[in-house]
């Protein structure tokens, strides 16, 4: 959102939940987030986007991730090897599950909640 209108600078609501488990409780690492279809920016209340393309999204989660990753372990030559491996098997990024758009608060709250809420269950 921010490469819209760089001199505006748009800022989005974003919530995050990170998970290191899926519902069977085995390593799964991923991330839940929400994030506003707009933003508010310098000079503007509030900017409402109407079509986040999803190509896009999915090209862009990419980058963010491999340019961390970069920024962690540095240029080594065998990140190198896996950050190149990466953007050429996945050539349309990573993956991303992007729902429909959430039609009220109460309906956002129940969905963020069952993941905030549910932490993994030791099994001893």
């Amino acid at each position: 959102m921010r490469d819209l209108n760089k001199s505006e600078e748009f800022i989005p609501g974003i919530v995050t939940v990170i998970h290191t488990f899926g519902r069977d409780l085995k390593w799964n690492p991923h991330v839940h987030m929400m994030v506003t279809e707009g933003g508010t920016g310098k000079n503007t209340e509030w900017r409402h986007i109407r079509h986040i393309s999803y190509l896009s999204l999915r090209k862009r989660w990419q980058k963010l991730l491999l340019d961390h990753l970069e920024e962690l372990v540095g240029k080594k030559s065998e990140a190198k090897k896996l950050r190149n491996k990466l953007y050429r098997d996945k050539d349309k990024g990573f993956y991303v599950h992007a729902k429909t758009q959430i039609k009220s608060a109460k309906i956002a709250a129940k969905y963020i909640g069952r993941y905030v809420g549910r932490p993994a269950i030791a099994e001893s």
